[in-house]
């Protein structure tokens, strides 16, 4: 966890003159936030307000913005991945209105490519190896999905850390095709990837019986 915040913080952040924080949640709560956007939601603002709350506490001298007494927190979360947005705000009591504050601006972070160059091999009787190359630059989840037929009944197998880029998918019955895909689940974006190329494979045949 501490090595994909490192990342974050050196490539994938803009350099901005101003404090960025990162928020890490454990591995087994990611695809419950990823699933459930509302949830991820509450838990960004429950973080906001702590932030905000130690921001005041460690700056008891710091300037009050007039009406609340501290720097507001706003989340703007239904945004186009990899597109610029631009904010100012101004101060208003009934029809009175202070001029508005300097332009500040971010882009969001871009929607990534579907996992790519999936490659199915039959290793034994009940085992089928799968590599894959990973096209996401940040924390998301990478999710395998399996059919019996390559057209209905997609279930999902497993779901790996985007570090991942191999799985061995053992206990198969022999004799077995299996049709796989994966698509990348990236934590704070609304939509995962397309899926990957569909690729199959079909466990070894078991070994004739001897009469």
């Amino acid at each position: 966890m501490a090595g994909t915040a490192a990342h974050l913080v050196d490539h994938i952040f803009p350099h901005v003159p101003f404090r960025q924080f990162l928020l890490s949640v454990p591995k087994r709560l990611r695809p419950l936030l990823h699933h459930r956007p509302r949830t991820a939601s509450s838990v960004l603002h429950i973080l906001l307000r702590a932030l905000r709350s130690t921001l005041k506490e460690a700056s008891p001298t710091a300037p009050k913005t007039a009406g609340h007494g501290g720097r507001e927190l706003f989340s703007d979360d239904v945004l186009t991945p990899n597109t610029p947005y631009f904010y100012r705000t101004r101060a208003c009591k009934g029809t009175a209105c202070s001029t508005y504050s300097e332009v500040a601006g971010a882009t969001t972070l871009r929607r990534h490519d579907p996992p790519s160059d999936l490659v199915t091999v039959p290793v034994s009787t009940t085992r089928i190896d799968l590599t894959w190359e990973n096209n996401t630059d940040y924390a998301a989840t990478i999710r395998l999905k399996r059919s019996p037929d390559g057209v209905s009944n997609w279930q999902t197998t497993m779901n790996f850390s985007w570090e991942y880029e191999s799985y061995s998918n053992t206990g198969l019955a022999p004799g077995t095709r299996c049709f796989c895909r994966l698509r990348a689940c990236v934590f704070g974006l609304t939509n995962s990837t397309e899926y990957s190329k569909i690729a199959n494979a079909k466990t070894h045949d078991p070994a004739p019986q001897l009469s």
